[in-house]
C-alpha cells in the first residue's frame, strides 16, 4: 500500500512539471451493491487532467468497512514485472522485467473528458474498466475481482483553480459470475499541487 501512494504521488509530481492540472483529494461515497449491504467508502484519488485535450486519467485507493479498491494495473504489472525477473537468467533481463512492471503499473484505472462549462464549472464522464475491488459482508458474501465503473463527476473550482469540490454518480460492475453491479456517490474535495 505504501509502495502504491509513492507511485501515485511519484506520477503526480512528474504530471505537474510537463504543465497537467494534477488534483490529490479525499473522496466519500455511499455505495450499494447488489448481494452486499450499503456502505460508506472513503480514500484517496489522484486526477491528472491535459488541460490542452479536455483528457483526465484518475486513480484511487478506497477503504471502507470490509471494503478495499485500488487501481488494478498495479497487480497485473507487479505479476508481469517480476515474473519476467523471475525466468531471467541474465541480469539484464531482471532489470528488465521490473522497469516493464513499473510502466504497466502506472497504467490509470480510469479516464475522463473534462467539459467546461464556465471557467469555475465543468462536467466529466468517466469510464474506470481497471479496478480490482475486495468486499465483503461477514459471514454472508464475498467477492475479491477486477471491477469496473462508468460515471459523471461534476467539478466546480475556486477563483484560483487551486479547490476543486466534486460531486459524482456511478454505475458499477464486478467482473464476476453473477449479478456484482450496483451504484456509488460521493464526492472529492481536492487541492491543486502545482500552481501556476
Amino acid at each position: 500500500m505504501k509502495k502504491l501512494v509513492l507511485l501515485i504521488l511519484t506520477l503526480s509530481f512528474i504530471s505537474a512539471s510537463y504543465g497537467q492540472d494534477v488534483y490529490f483529494g479525499y473522496k466519500f461515497s455511499h455505495l450499494k451493491m447488489n448481494n452486499f449491504s450499503e456502505r460508506r467508502v472513503e480514500g484517496l484519488q489522484l486526477d491528472i487532467v491535459f488541460p490542452d485535450n479536455h483528457l483526465g486519467i484518475h486513480y484511487e485507493i478506497l477503504w471502507g468497512k470490509r471494503y478495499f479498491h485500488m487501481p488494478a494495473a498495479p497487480i497485473g504489472g507487479a505479476f508481469l514485472g517480476f515474473g519476467i525477473a523471475g525466468l531471467s537468467d541474465s541480469s539484464k533481463g531482471k532489470v528488465a522485467g521490473v522497469l516493464i512492471g513499473l510502466l504497466l503499473a502506472a497504467i490509470p484505472e480510469g479516464v475522463s473528458y473534462n467539459v467546461e462549462v464556465h471557467e469555475m464549472f465543468e462536467f466529466a464522464p468517466y469510464i474506470s474498466p481497471l479496478q480490482y475491488v475486495d468486499i465483503n459482508d461477514k459471514g454472508r458474501e464475498y467477492a475479491s475481482a477486477m471491477a469496473g465503473s462508468l460515471g459523471v463527476r461534476l467539478n466546480f473550482y475556486s477563483a484560483n483553480r487551486i479547490f476543486r469540490f466534486s460531486p459524482f454518480i456511478e454505475g458499477q460492475l464486478l467482473y464476476k459470475k453473477g449479478d456484482y453491479s450496483g451504484t456509488s456517490f460521493g464526492a472529492t474535495a481536492s487541492l491543486r499541487l502545482v500552481a501556476d
